[in-house]
């Protein structure tokens, strides 16, 4: 599965209300929402954010200019020379009153932001299984299956399952935990700006609900992610129920 860069990108530009100086809004490597002047970066807290506006243009110019004496800021400004979106649309939206209500539950494996009716976004991390004990776990169904001489069908192929696709596995582990970090992100950017009345218009809030759908096809049944899921679920459950009645079982699935 080919991996995806985390996506440092320009969200917006804006102006301190009162010290009146030109700033970006961004996301950085680190999947963080920054802002600078050009002379500083900051993290853009919520007290931070209430003191800016956005605005259609800034003097990006100057803001580059001074950025050029920072020691790392080359992904920057590389980033701030490109062609920025057109924010009058994006501005207007802000506009408007807030949604009443709102509420943002976001961490490093779980996100929800929703409101008493209305569900905007939610996904989460999932869990990652350990290989080796997922075999002591298909080791120790075996041997009681064996003990108490109930048949053994091998027809779900779940060792099989666990060998010649872990590699495939770890591999999709580790794009979906890239993907979630910036999914978390994104709904922390969505916090900092609110959602506004009319949020059908909110560009933020549309990549959000698109990274949450890429997460969401990791838990088709087709997925490796899902088979490895189901398999774990059947071993723990069988793990379970033959240790406390083996009696019940004349065969078991593995």
């Amino acid at each position: 599965m080919k991996k995806e860069p985390y996506p440092m990108r320009v969200i917006n530009l804006c102006r301190h209300k009162n010290a009146g100086w030109d700033g970006v809004i961004y996301l950085n490597e680190n999947g963080e929402v920054m802002v600078t002047d050009g002379a500083g970066i900051w993290e853009l807290t919520p007290q931070r954010m209430k003191a800016l506006e956005f605005v259609e243009k800034v003097d990006m110019e100057k803001i580059i200019h001074y950025l050029y004496y920072r020691q790392g800021a080359s992904p920057l400004i590389a980033l701030l020379r490109e062609d920025l979106p057109d924010l009058r649309q994006d501005i207007e939206y802000l506009s408007r009153p807030l949604l009443d209500d709102v509420q943002y539950e976001i961490s490093d494996t779980q996100v929800k932001i929703h409101c008493p009716d209305t569900c905007f976004a939610e996904a989460y991390l999932g869990t990652h299984f350990d290989r080796r004990a997922l075999l002591d776990s298909y080791g120790e169904v075996m041997r009681t299956a064996r003990a108490h001489g109930i048949r053994i069908s091998y027809s779900t192929h779940i060792k099989r399952l666990l060998k010649d696709r872990w590699e495939d596995y770890e591999a999709s582990v580790e794009d979906r935990a890239r993907l979630f970090r910036w999914f978390s992100a994104q709904a922390r950017v969505v916090e900092l700006r609110g959602l506004h009345q009319g949020c059908i218009d909110d560009k933020e809030l549309s990549l959000l609900t698109e990274l949450q759908n890429r997460i969401i096809r990791y838990g088709y049944r087709d997925s490796v992610i899902s088979q490895m899921a189901s398999a774990a679920h059947t071993l723990v459950t069988l793990r379970q129920d033959l240790s406390r009645s083996p009696e019940r079982f004349a065969m078991i699935a593995l």
